[in-house]
């Protein structure tokens, strides 16, 4: 197998922002399909980094294990901070290459789709 497919992974989205917007960007959007559900940070009422924010996503999902759980982000700020305070391996999704001056600290750290593919497979 070269390519990953939805029926590899559950696949979730996190976002932080507004309900309205959110739904509508994901709507028309051709990734919609492959998640299993999107959690957004407005009808949580939490978001991105606090660890609540995937403490309540864990709660919704289904035999939820940690350890098999994979935050996969472009935001070092809310995404890889986030999976940080919540204990949760991540993946920085970096195509710039830009250099990590922040706190956070990713599992790994990748700049193309091909390197998740093989981090994956």
């Amino acid at each position: 197998m070269d390519s990953l497919t939805a029926a590899d992974y559950e696949i979730y989205g996190a976002t932080n922002g507004i309900t309205a917007i959110q739904t509508g960007r994901i709507a028309h959007s051709d990734i919609a399909p492959y998640f299993n559900h999107v959690f957004i940070s407005e009808q949580m009422r939490t978001q991105k980094p606090e660890a609540l924010f995937y403490e309540k996503i864990a709660e919704q999902i289904p035999d939820f294990d940690l350890s098999q759980t994979l935050m996969i982000g472009d935001s070092l700020t809310a995404d890889i901070a986030g999976a940080n305070n919540a204990g949760l391996d991540s993946l920085w999704y970096n195509p710039k290459k830009l250099i990590n001056t922040s706190s956070a600290q990713p599992t790994y750290t990748v700049s193309s789709y091909e390197e998740i593919k093989k981090l994956l497979l």
